[in-house]
């Protein structure tokens, strides 16, 4: 629209709406604010460039130690059992049944020797092929007589010694004597042997 003054004709312009002054005048701070997701942080990985997977050793010693923690834990609540000839000699038999129980040639070198105890020391006596069976076997031992005893403080050694002349009696015979022994008796058990492709070497 144009309006006419005494200096002349003047242009007017459209006024802004009461709508568009509020938009206007709304400040930035009232506006919508979106915020990116926060990154998610990538699975360790070792000096290798690998993922970690499964378990570690770490881990594997961890719950080693927990368990022997435990194990000494519940042994502390049970009473010692004091060392005695009556209960070391059947505590002997008993794992000695258990470690021959399909070696009887073992178990009849084992039974040749003997036992004694001093103090909180047990030692062990065998000779020859018992000494060579056993000895691989002390901490086996070690922990049954520790066991049983309920003492941590019991050791256990094995000592190379022959047996005495009385044990000497019943002399332990490899698999072999034992088939010539009873082939001198009978014959023909050399002929079945050797029908039978069979061969003794022990």
């Amino acid at each position: 629209m144009i309006a006419h003054s005494r200096k002349g004709p003047v242009t007017a312009y459209p006024q802004p709406s009461e709508k568009s002054a509020q938009t206007a005048a709304t400040p930035l701070s009232a506006a919508p604010v979106v915020t990116a997701p926060a990154a998610t942080k990538p699975a360790p990985v070792p000096a290798t460039g690998k993922p970690v997977y499964g378990v570690t050793l770490g881990s594997i010693k961890g719950l080693k130690s927990n368990a022997r923690e435990k194990i000494e834990a519940a042994g502390k609540g049970k009473e010692k059992v004091e060392i005695s000839t009556e209960n070391l000699q059947a505590a002997w038999q008993q794992i000695v049944l258990e470690m021959t129980s399909d070696k009887v040639f073992f178990r009849n070198a084992i039974n040749q020797g003997g036992i004694q105890f001093e103090g909180l020391l047990i030692q062990i006596n065998v000779f020859g092929v018992a000494f060579d069976f056993l000895k691989n076997l002390r901490l086996k031992l070690l922990d049954y007589f520790k066991h049983y005893y309920q003492n941590d403080e019991i050791n256990v050694i094995i000592i190379e010694k022959a047996p005495e002349p009385e044990k000497m009696v019943a002399q332990v015979m490899s698999t072999k004597e034992v088939f010539e022994k009873m082939a001198d008796k009978n014959p023909l058990l050399r002929i079945l042997k050797d029908n039978l492709a069979l061969d003794f070497d022990y």
